[in-house]
């Protein structure tokens, strides 16, 4: 069975893996500020649990959900910053327009489209 596809999240898997040496390492996470600034309703402990590596306790869910959202938001403006600060090209398929797998990848996972299949 086929995942969901999810344009911000396939977008940031290709990023990360084929050109992450183009993020500074500084730049690659949020950072406290950052939370405080997106989510100013969460507290300290919260922001802490979020950035640590599993170990702390969100407060509530709802607060989770904000703070991972807040983060994804984070990471779509670092993707985008990415491709247009560099002119990078999105290597997609032809037939869904869906990202695919590496830039030299000739077969869509999502629609099955293969470049090399002979209709």
């Amino acid at each position: 069975m086929k995942r969901e596809y999810d344009e911000a999240g396939y977008l940031k898997q290709y990023i990360f893996r084929w050109h992450g040496d183009l993020i500074p390492d500084g730049e690659k996470y949020p950072t406290e500020e950052y939370f405080r600034k997106a989510v100013p309703s969460a507290s300290r402990e919260d922001i802490d649990a979020i950035l640590s590596d599993g170990d702390l306790d969100v407060s509530t869910p709802e607060m989770e959900k904000t703070l991972l959202g807040a983060w994804d938001e984070f990471n779509a403006a670092l993707c985008k910053g990415v491709v247009q600060q560099h002119q990078l090209t999105i290597k997609r398929c032809p037939k869904c327009n869906n990202i695919l797998e590496s830039p030299k990848a000739r077969l869509c996972l999502w629609c099955d489209y293969n470049e090399y299949k002979l209709d």
